[in-house]
């Protein structure tokens, strides 16, 4: 049945309930997303702190631990080396004046 003359108001406060409605359903679909971006934003930025944390260590390790445990092998394996040559050295001495 179609709006008349004098039913105006009434298909006008239809109109208004169903705007008013949709307004509140807007409304809630606003803020249900604007706390779901929310919490994405929080969540992006507690990520990039812990990359940057992670940058951090593997800067350190790159830079500073591997650098200085190499350093520290090679200065073991060079210890190693000249008691090996010491060592043998030694050995040939000995042979030496064993068979004199």
């Amino acid at each position: 049945m179609p709006c008349g003359a004098s039913r105006s108001w009434g298909c006008r406060a239809a109109l208004f309930t169903t705007a008013e409605e949709l307004h509140a359903a807007l409304d809630a679909a606003l803020a249900d997303a604007t706390v779901g971006i929310i919490m994405v934003t929080d969540d992006v930025a507690a990520l990039a702190r812990e990359l940057q944390k992670t940058r951090r260590r593997v800067n350190a390790l790159q830079h500073v631990l591997i650098p200085r445990y190499e350093a520290a092998v090679t200065c073991i394996e060079n210890a190693l080396e000249e008691r090996e040559r010491e060592e043998t050295f030694r050995l040939k001495r000995l042979k030496r004046q064993q068979e004199r």
